[in-house]
Order: C-alpha cells, then structure tokens, then sequence
C-alpha cells in the first residue's frame, strides 16, 4: 500500500510534527527507558531529546539523542512548504561505560523527594523552550513538563547535564 506524503504550510503544524517525532523512541523488547529529557524551542534549532535506556536482561545503559536537522529542513524548505513524512530527525546512541552506567544510576538513585511539578505558577512564556522530563525506575515514576522552571529542577540538573555531556 503506498502512503501518501503530508504537506503543510503552518510552521506550528510542522513544529507539533517534529516534536511529536522527538519525543518518541520505541525501545526494544528487552530495554526499558528509565529517564528522558527534552527541550523543544519554538524557533528553529537545538531541540533535543534524551532517553536513557536499559537493558533488561544484562542491566546495560545506552543514551539515545534525537535532534531536529531544523537547518536542513528550513532550506529545504525555503518555499514555506514543510513535507511532515519527511523531517529531518536525526538519531545518535552512544553505550554507557561501567563507570558511566554506575554514575547515573547512582544519580537516579539519589533522587528523593520529589516536586509535584517544576512548571513556575502564574508565569506566560511566549514563543519560549518547553521541556519534558520523565524518570521510570522500579522506585520512581515521574513525568514533568515545563516552560519556567521552579528552583526544584537542581535536584535534576547534574543527571540532564550528564546526559548532555556524554552525547555532546
């Protein structure tokens, strides 16, 4: 059966597209994701999203990053027509070594009481970042989502930034 490919004009129809790509990673039967990130601006470049898998047979970690080519895309692009079957999604996984895999679980472990939410109260962002954030451990399930971050996300900062640092 061929499938037909899907066009638009709207840049917000080919943004909710591209974040819909990023924020999905089907892992493999025998992994599970336990933490994942992203940050998804409403203007062209660095969104990124993050999902740290393991296996669950021999307990290994690998990092999954998925970035939008959004340079690529808007060149390609340059009509105003967006082909959504055909975004630029590029993927990249990167094996956690021993000691990698100890410091982010060791990381993990060490997140205790957690917030409710990180979302600031009472703030509007306009055309600004919006972050996603989840952590699936067999102690932990969270799920985050933010535009302006409340002073609890420090408690997250050193594993986002470790994550950032080894698929940099």
């Amino acid at each position: 059966m061929n499938s037909m490919e899907n066009f638009t004009n709207a840049y917000a129809a080919m943004h909710q597209q591209m974040k819909n790509e990023l924020l999905h990673h089907e892992p493999e039967s025998d992994e599970k994701c336990i933490f994942s990130y992203a940050q998804i601006p409403w203007s062209p470049g660095d969104q990124v999203s993050l999902f740290l898998i393991r296996n669950t047979t021999t307990g290994a970690l690998k990092l999954v990053k998925k970035t939008w080519d959004s340079d690529y895309d808007i060149k390609r692009f340059s009509t105003g027509i967006f082909n959504l079957s055909r975004l630029c999604i590029e993927t990249s996984t990167a094996r956690l070594s021993a000691e990698q895999r100890e410091m982010s679980t060791s990381m993990l472990d060490n997140l205790t009481d957690l917030p409710e939410s990180l979302e600031m109260p009472g703030c509007i962002v306009l055309d600004g970042i919006e972050y996603e954030m989840t952590i699936s451990t067999d102690r932990i399930s969270k799920n985050y989502q933010w535009r302006m971050a409340t002073d609890d996300l420090d408690i997250f900062k050193p594993l986002i930034d470790f994550c950032l640092y080894l698929v940099r």
